[in-house]
C-alpha cells in the first residue's frame, strides 16, 4: 500500500471514527465496503455502516480515536489504537448510562484498501475494559 492509501487510512479513523462523519462512508469506501467488530457487529454496505457510527456517535458522545502507534502497510494496513470518550446510553447489549461516564479502551484495526477505497476494516476492541468501566461505580 502506497502513502495515499495510508492517508485514506487516516481519515477514516479521524472522521468514520473519530468524529461520527458518516458521509466519508460514501466519499472512501466501496459500495458494498464491510465492517466487522464484536461492538459493532458485520456490517455490509455504505449504508449499514452510516447508521451504525451515528448510533455509536449518539451513546459514545465525545469520542477521541487515536492510533498509538503508526500505521503499519502492506496488502492491508493494521493500527493499534486508544478511546477516551463518554459512554451516555444504551449499546446494542451494553448496559445503559445517563450519566456520561468517561471511559477508556484500546482496540486493534486491519483495514483493506483496493484502488484507494476502504474495502474492509474488521477489529477488536476491548469489551471487557468497556463493561467494567460502564459497570463501575467510580
Amino acid at each position: 500500500m502506497d502513502q495515499n492509501g495510508i492517508d485514506i487510512c487516516q481519515r477514516w479513523f479521524r472522521e468514520f471514527w473519530g468524529q461520527g462523519i458518516a458521509s466519508v462512508v460514501d466519499e472512501i469506501a466501496i459500495a458494498d465496503v464491510k465492517l466487522s467488530y464484536p461492538l459493532m457487529g458485520c456490517l455490509k454496505g455504505r449504508e449499514q455502516l452510516k447508521t451504525k457510527i451515528k448510533s455509536f456517535h449518539q451513546c459514545f458522545s465525545g469520542s477521541s480515536f487515536n492510533p498509538t502507534g503508526r500505521f503499519i502497510a502492506g496488502d492491508t494496513t493494521i493500527v493499534r489504537w486508544k478511546v477516551d470518550t463518554f459512554y451516555c446510553g444504551a449499546f446494542v447489549d451494553l448496559p445503559e448510562n445517563t450519566t456520561g461516564k468517561k471511559i477508556h479502551f484500546t482496540g486493534i484495526s486491519i483495514l483493506r484498501v483496493v484502488d484507494d477505497k476502504i474495502v474492509e476494516d474488521v477489529g477488536e476492541e476491548d469489551r471487557l475494559a468497556i463493561v467494567q468501566q460502564i459497570n463501575s461505580k467510580n
